[in-house]
């Protein structure tokens, strides 16, 4: 797992190198020499350069001058080193394959081991990606090879590593990379044609379609066809094979289909449009089984619809012989997310019109439909969804209407990873309010409550002043903001607040709370009892600052300093071995997860597991069968060499822990003495999908679905705690942080009972 994640964050560095490289010879086997350093290689690392050594060696070699050595030189082996080599073309074959051979000497608390990864072009994503590992402490020489699947149209480039996990030292030589068992170096590079449906502009500046008024009929007209448009999208052959321009065949389609006079004029108007795709040929591919089904594909809407018998045919025969394999819209990236493909974002449309707007609506419609792991989450069907937002769609008369319907729709399916329009919603950021307040706010027991203040910058209102200069203190509990209450902005705010749950929800409000486009807003408020009132200047964003800086990453707390804590959202990864070490012996650790924690964190959890434990299984996505969705196996926790924490471990969450947080909560939750403390999380684990739309929009799902390894869920629910507490307005009000208290309480009392 390890070398995975660290050769992905560093892709990102160095892929600009890796295409700029047009060798047709790899130097594979090291033979080649710059400034002495294979040529063509770049090396990498975690924890402290000076920990490890690559070199040349021309002794211990299989064959020819050189190998690659790699060896740990430090103290605390528990980081890596390596050399990667893009190989930046793509070749026609179906299997591509990586061997080379290995010979290792010391090797502990690690391996040695080969990757290959096969980059997207949209140079963002693995299509696929493995590694094969030596795990012998020492051996000679040995062969070890991985395979890949590929497919050339969905490749940019090959990605190479050799590297070295933990101590000890590593050699490599003779690497080969085969497609199809022919040597990569005897081939041609694959040039990728170009595919039909970029080559139409037909509607590039609008789709100028005249809607006529919506009553009943029309809106149930349109959506069968928003379903029997993706239904086509993502199972007909013709355009998963890219023959069409999918978005520009629906304005091609509309006019016509908006004239029907009823049932009979629609569906032999949709039965010509299907067979103007072309023949179907009947598909005999054997479709492997890949892994236990959770969710079946949804195709009721098909059977109990008012469709005649010869158009659902149509649709049934379309089903059974869907297209197989490579997708012009659509794959599933290594790591289980759907990535959609080829999904113009038609930015230079400040306001789209109404087809585009109706487009919007299909495309996010669909996605989710076929792609979107937690659908069945949803709290309204989301058939519903697609026959509620066409009048909303239909209805916008200006940019800000237009991102408030978009942000509406996207906060139906209750995702905190869809929280806002990560592109495209700068009206809404503005209407929101330029100006903003110092006084940090939370909800707490219900009620909207001081907790401090934001440090300010370039200004003679100090941090120190500001308490007096505002006139609020920490506890105060504000009723009304410009005479509205509290209560009623929420309620008013909900709908474009996207979250997976309503603690969430709130926490994204509470920034909100106190914006405005006035420099000045009127607070009612409760301080010590007494009802109170203050016109409360505002400033410009610059002044605030939103992201104070805490650089304790690890610490030792408690009365006598015998509890080790741990803030994971700044630790690195050379601070792993020095907290095994210090916090060995001390009474209990506490992990503190209310942030976004970094990936440094994951290593300790093998430190609080004296045996392998899976701690969590996923779903994912079947292209080759839109709407199903299976578990892979489980992901594991394996102990570390050397004996593991014997203290209490407490985990702290609230609805700050999201995503990587609620991962690694889940990782330590598998420790043999842990606990979870706090309250819900955010309930948006695993990697992130991003969708565009129309006007420049982009946004995300949860691109997997998360569960436990006995299928309990983890999405929109959280991370249940094991001891539920929440802050108080009393312990805001004094300051306190009462999760932090309540941990150390916990690991004193285990103590205790332990009898030490």
């Amino acid at each position: 797992m390890r070398v995975t994640q660290s050769i992905f964050v560093l892709l990102l560095l160095l892929s600009i190198n890796g295409q700029a490289q047009q060798t047709s010879s790899y130097n594979l086997d090291f033979e080649k020499v710059e400034a002495g350093f294979p040529q063509g290689w770049s090396g990498y690392g975690t924890g402290k350069p000076s920990n490890y050594k690559i070199s040349l060696d021309s002794v211990h070699t299989r064959s020819g001058k050189y190998a690659v050595s790699l060896e740990y030189v430090g103290d605390n082996p528990d980081s890596e080193i390596g050399i990667l080599f893009f190989v930046p073309n793509t070749y026609q074959g179906k299997k591509i394959t990586l061997s080379g051979y290995i010979k290792n000497k010391e090797v502990t608390d690690g391996f040695s081991s080969l990757w290959m990864g096969i980059d997207h072009p949209d140079g963002k994503n693995f299509v696929a990606s493995g590694t094969v590992k030596n795990v012998n402490e020492t051996s000679d020489w040995q062969k070890y090879e991985l395979t890949l699947d590929m497919n050339p149209a969905n490749t940019r480039q090959f990605i190479l590593s050799v590297s070295l996990s933990g101590g000890g030292k590593v050699w490599f030589d003779d690497l080969k990379l085969t497609v199809d068992g022919k040597d990569i170096e005897e081939l041609t590079p694959y040039e990728i044609p170009p595919f039909a449906a970029e080559s139409d502009k037909e509607f590039d500046k609008g789709a100028m379609i005249d809607f006529p008024d919506l009553n009943q009929q029309k809106i149930d007209d349109l959506v069968l066809l928003g379903k029997i448009w993706g239904f086509l999208k993502y199972h007909h052959p013709a355009i998963a094979k890219g023959e069409y321009n999918w978005d520009y065949e629906l304005f091609r389609f509309l006019p016509d289909y908006l004239q029907a006079d009823d049932n009979k004029q629609r569906d032999r108007l949709i039965s010509e449009w299907i067979d103007k795709l072309g023949f179907v040929p009947l598909n005999t591919i054997d479709r492997p089984v890949l892994g236990e089904v959770f969710i079946k594909p949804d195709l009721t809407w098909v059977e109990n619809s008012d469709m005649d018998n010869d158009l659902k045919e149509r649709l049934r025969y379309i089903y059974q012989n869907r297209h197989y394999g490579h997708h012009y819209y659509v794959l599933i990236e290594h790591f289980g997310s759907p990535l959609f493909l080829h999904e113009n974002k038609y930015e230079q449309m400040s306001v789209p019109d109404a087809g585009f707007r109706l487009l919007a609506l299909y495309r996010y419609w669909n996605m989710v439909h076929y792609f979107y792991p937690s659908k069945y989450l949803t709290d309204k069907k989301w058939d519903e969804v697609l026959a509620e937002y066409i009048p909303y769609f239909m209805d916008i008369n200006d940019r800000l209407g237009y991102e408030r319907t978009v942000l509406r729709m996207i906060a139906e399916i209750r995702d905190s990873h869809a929280a806002n329009l990560l592109e495209g919603g700068d009206q809404i950021r503005r209407s929101g309010g330029q100006w903003n307040s110092p006084i940090k706010v939370r909800f707490a027991e219900d009620k909207l409550v001081v907790s401090g203040y934001r440090a300010l910058r370039d200004t003679v209102l100090t941090t120190e002043a500001a308490d007096s200069v505002m006139g609020l203190k920490k506890g105060d509990i504000i009723t009304h903001i410009d005479g509205k209450p509290v209560q009623a902005i929420v309620d008013s705010l909900r709908m474009y607040f996207p979250a997976s749950n309503e603690p969430t929800r709130l926490k994204n409000m509470e920034f909100e709370m106190l914006r405005s486009n006035r420099s000045v807003i009127r607070l009612n408020y409760l301080s010590s009892g007494e009802s109170r009132k203050k016109d409360i200047r505002l400033l410009h964003p610059y002044y605030v600052e939103f992201y104070p800086s805490d650089t304790t990453r690890y610490t030792l707390i408690g009365k006598r300093k015998d509890i080790g804590f741990i803030r994971d959202e700044i630790l690195r990864e050379e601070d792993v071995p020095v907290i095994r070490k210090v916090f060995a012996h001390t009474k209990g650790i506490v992990i503190d997860l209310r942030c976004r924690p970094v990936l440094a964190g994951r290593a300790l959890s093998s430190w609080f597991v004296s045996s392998e434990t899976p701690f969590r299984k996923c779903t994912r996505g079947n292209p080759n069968h839109p709407g199903e969705f299976y578990f892979t196996p489980c992901d594991t926790v394996y102990p570390s060499k050397g004996p593991s924490y014997k203290g209490k471990v407490v985990v702290l969450v609230d609805e700050n822990t999201l995503s990587e947080g609620e991962y690694q909560a889940m990782m330590f939750r598998a420790g043999q003495n842990t606990v979870i403390l706090g309250s819900q999380t955010s309930g948006a684990d695993g990697r992130v999908s991003d969708i565009f739309l129309p006007g420049g929009i982009k946004t995300w799902i949860s691109g997997f679905g998360v569960y436990y390894p006995d299928g309990g869920q983890t999405q929109r629910v959280g991370i249940v705690p094991d001891i539920e507490v929440k802050p108080t307005v009393k312990g805001l009000a004094e300051g306190r942080d009462e999760l932090l208290e309540k941990a150390i309480e916990v690991v004193e009392k285990e103590y205790k009972s332990n009898g030490a």
